[in-house]
């Protein structure tokens, strides 16, 4: 409760007292350093809890924001050009590819022709050693020619053929590799092709890049939040009271900023003397006369446990706290002066 009193110095009266209206308050500190920029809401207006009341500018903060968006600025032109650098490159490596996939298509034609070629050459020679009246032959090559139908093909003419149905199917083996070689170098084409983007990307440093972009914009998002951090708001539902601050002023962690005051939880303290104390009980009835003359009840709710001794030597005086009692008290400023006299 003695965060929420403004003690004046008590004094006799006839047989009243003087008290001071008190209500509960929130301290409003800094949480951090700053320049107070300015106020957000008048003293003496209501707030809410968490509404913006005071904000605050940190030179260092700032600079350090203004450094990271350069940063991020330039982060992001190495970015494009390493994109650009990376789109050049890999136009120019599909393209060689390309050309090396379509000469390897060719070429395995050529294979597979000369496998049909040879296929059919072996048919051929197999034909004319069964004996066959008519044989089939290919324009372009003089030993089909030579062939001819009807004749019994003497043994040295059978032993040529024999040898040539062996060269025919030798080269078939070899064309059918050389047809699997391409095939395979085919797959590794188009397998290098698909993942050629990611290997361009790479060299030409795209990666990297992207990554110092987003930790540099994850900096940057972390040093703007803590510049919105910059502006405190209420942590309480109350009445602003007087700022103890002024636009300019540098505050560091801690320092005081204003009071909030609850103006719907109020009361009285009184500073009886001590030899007076005893008079006033708990639930006492108390007379008290607001500024302006206006009269209201109040009850003794409490008396503090400990004196306070005068500096100067005066008697000691001991806190009363006063609740109401019957009608509200009059709406009048926290620490208004009460004249306050124990009921008859």
């Amino acid at each position: 409760s003695g965060l929420g009193l403004t003690i004046g110095m008590s004094r006799r009266g006839g047989d009243g007292l003087t008290g001071r209206i008190a209500a509960r308050t929130t301290y409003v500190t800094a949480h951090q350093g700053g320049i107070v920029i300015s106020h957000l809401v008048n003293e003496g207006d209501p707030i809410r809890n968490g509404e913006p009341l005071l904000t605050l500018a940190d030179e260092e903060l700032q600079l350090q924001i203004e450094r990271k968006q350069e940063q991020i600025a330039a982060l992001e032109i190495q970015l494009s050009q390493s994109r650009a650098q990376a789109e050049v490159e890999l136009a120019w490596r599909m393209k060689e590819i390309d050309a090396d996939i379509v000469e390897t298509q060719l070429r395995s034609a050529d294979y597979l022709k000369e496998r049909f070629d040879h296929e059919l050459e072996q048919s051929m020679w197999s034909d004319a050693l069964s004996g066959f009246e008519t044989v089939l032959f290919d324009q372009g090559d003089s030993a089909f020619k030579s062939l001819v139908a009807g004749a019994q093909i003497p043994s040295s003419q059978r032993m040529h053929a024999m040898l040539r149905i062996e060269l025919a199917s030798n080269a078939i083996d070899v064309s059918a590799a050389q047809v699997e070689i391409c095939d395979e170098q085919l797959r590794r084409l188009v397998d290098l092709k698909e993942r050629l983007p990611d290997y361009v990307s790479e060299k030409a440093g795209v990666d990297v890049a992207q990554k110092n972009l987003s930790r540099a914009q994850a900096e940057l998002t972390r040093l703007e939040s803590q510049h919105s951090d910059l502006t405190i708001a209420s942590p309480a539902i109350g009445t602003v009271g007087v700022y103890q601050t002024r636009p300019g002023d540098h505050l560091q962690p801690g320092d005081p900023i204003v009071e909030l005051l609850d103006a719907t939880r109020r009361w009285c303290v009184v500073e009886v003397p001590s030899d007076e104390v005893p008079e006033f009980t708990v639930d006492r009835a108390v007379d008290m006369k607001f500024p302006g003359g206006v009269k209201r009840k109040g009850l003794v709710h409490s008396v503090a446990p400990q004196a306070t001794v005068c500096p100067a030597g005066g008697d000691a005086t001991v806190a009363i706290r006063i609740e109401q009692s019957g009608k509200l008290w009059p709406d009048v400023p926290i620490g208004s002066q009460v004249e306050v006299h124990l009921a008859k």
